[in-house]
């Protein structure tokens, strides 16, 4: 749409400047050539701010398909250590916090992990919220006949 409308204004100022030089119409309508160009900036600056923005977009859209794709792996990552470490995978922990264990795993090695995840899940398992989540699982049907089972795992011994 912009591209025909500067098309057309172009066609038209260059009849009016050939028509002007020619003393065919009168100097008034140079006045008509500065609204012209001022119309054609306007395009040029909306068509520049459009495309501005779209790459913006499209740069803030691959960014993000980035990050979250490392965020996966990070998960991955993550789940597999707390698995191999005997603690069921949780889906409660932050992103940053998943993501900061994965990193340093990769660069130091499951030792220097161990130890904060171990405190990472005596946490998130404290008492209250174990306690929290047998309400919850005994408000579930299919868990109902397991429950002495659980209760009896986690209790302390």
């Amino acid at each position: 749409m912009n591209r025909e409308v500067l098309k057309f204004l172009n066609s038209i100022t260059r009849v009016q400047n050939s028509l002007i030089r020619e003393g065919k119409l009168p100097s008034k309508f140079v006045a008509m050539n500065n609204n012209q160009d001022l119309v054609r900036l306007s395009l040029r600056l909306q068509n520049l701010m459009q495309n501005s923005f779209d790459s913006y977009m499209k740069d803030s859209y691959q960014h993000l398909k980035l990050t979250l794709e490392e965020i996966g792996e990070d998960a991955i990552t993550f789940n597999k250590l707390v698995i191999e470490l005997g603690y069921p995978p949780h889906g409660d922990i932050p992103a940053d916090l998943i993501s900061g264990v994965a990193g340093n795993y990769e660069v130091e090695g499951i030792e220097e992990v161990k130890e904060y995840i171990d405190d990472l899940y005596f946490h998130i398992y404290e008492d209250q919220k174990i306690d929290a989540l047998m309400v919850k699982w005994e408000n579930n049907k299919i868990l109902k006949n397991r429950l002495p089972i659980l209760r009896n795992e986690l209790s302390p011994i």
